[in-house]
């Protein structure tokens, strides 16, 4: 899928969020879904083309030789789109819970299972199980997403329309 689709997508599945989210205010819900759309970002610093991998901080690009060493290692749509992948996203991010709190690292856990479950849906697959390459689908043969295509195009339009309705939700509940 490409990067907006994945981003849409990210940003919708916020909504598993919704019943740990405090009614005090202390947590705003665009910020995790911000904080989700970043980790539905993260499995494609693999991917020689990542724009992802182009984000700056203080003008410097951190990401670019993270990247390039992940393509060279393992290449596109291997170690990071697996299980394995999530598992040492985990373990990188959890420690910033003591930072940041529990439901930001939960929005970043949960984006990066979003874009597992959206290439899940592609006609490539992804190896869940890697270093078994095998491609595992969540869809029938006949249903699965052509990258770039206008099927994609469509399950993109359905998630953004999600992801408006969850923020114009949210922001209703607050006033």
């Amino acid at each position: 899928m490409m990067r907006r689709s994945h981003a849409a997508i990210g940003a919708s599945v916020t909504w598993f969020l919704l019943p740990f989210v405090p009614q005090n205010g202390s947590v705003n819900f665009a910020v995790l879904m911000a904080f989700c759309v970043a980790g539905a970002l993260v499995p494609d610093l693999d991917a020689i083309e990542s724009k992802t991998k182009h984000a700056k901080a203080m003008g410097i690009k951190p990401l670019v030789p993270v990247s390039k060493a992940i393509n060279r290692e393992f290449g596109h749509r291997r170690l990071l789109h697996s299980l394995r992948g999530w598992l040492i996203w985990t373990a990188l991010i959890v420690p910033l819970d003591a930072g940041i709190g529990w439901l930001p690292v939960a929005a970043l856990l949960l984006g990066y299972a979003s874009h597992l479950a959206g290439d899940a849906c592609t006609q490539t697959g992804i190896p869940l199980f890697y270093p078994d390459r095998r491609p595992f689908h969540l869809l029938p043969v006949r249903l699965r997403v052509v990258t770039d295509s206008d099927y994609e195009e469509l399950v993109f339009a359905a998630f953004a329309v999600l992801t408006v309705a969850y923020l114009l939700g949210s922001m209703q509940s607050q006033f």
